[in-house]
């Protein structure tokens, strides 16, 4: 079930966008369990944070539905990577990065709105360079974008993996902080821990 907000947003848009949204998450919650809940979590912080540097309206519901959509082209990266434990190839890491340019296939032949389609496309661009598809960097990476990288980044922090144990929430923060600068805007990064303090 989406949250609140979402179908909010759905509403008042395009409802086929709301099923059809619906039903790719069900389908990457078959390929990859927990998916699905992963990108409620981070639709969710994305649109808090969005709130919290005053984002214009028009923009959350691109922000609700980039965060819910981030992901989606991992539908398409075989099993055989997705489901792989540690430690990862160069092979792996290969693929896995592919999932961006596919989801942006998905989004861009699904009738979405452009600012989805770069929240789906960009958000492992990093603000200091170095990230993908096209090693963006600063104010040339798409603001949406921006927003659900450190929303996704958070959710992988303090979320327990197979591979992995959860992270405190001081710890996390202080992850966010170091890659101030680097995969993140330091000014989102700012107002984000500024946002979770006062929770």
């Amino acid at each position: 079930m989406l949250f609140h907000t979402d179908e909010v947003f759905f509403r008042q848009g395009n409802r086929y966008h709301w099923t059809f949204t619906r039903d790719l998450l069900a389908r990457l919650e078959e390929h990859i369990p927990g998916a699905s809940e992963h990108a409620h979590r981070v639709s969710k912080t994305a649109t808090e944070l969005s709130v919290a540097i005053n984002i214009p309206f028009s923009l959350m519901r691109s922000i609700s539905v980039g965060g819910l959509l981030h992901d989606i082209g991992k539908l398409h990266v075989s099993l055989l990577v997705v489901r792989q434990p540690p430690p990862w190839t160069v092979i792996y890491t290969k693929e896995m990065r592919k999932h961006v340019e596919y989801g942006a296939d998905i989004i861009s032949r699904s009738g979405f709105h452009q600012d989805v389609l770069d929240a789906v496309h960009y958000h492992h661009e990093w603000w200091g360079g170095g990230g993908y598809p096209e090693g963006l960097s600063g104010e040339d990476i798409p603001l949406i974008a921006r927003i659900i990288s450190v929303a996704d980044v958070w959710d992988a922090l303090i979320s327990e993996r197979s591979y992995k144990a959860k992270l405190t929430q001081d710890q996390a923060l202080a992850e966010m902080t170091a890659l101030a600068g680097g995969r993140f805007e330091p000014a989102l990064v700012e107002q984000f821990v500024k946002m979770i303090r006062e929770e």
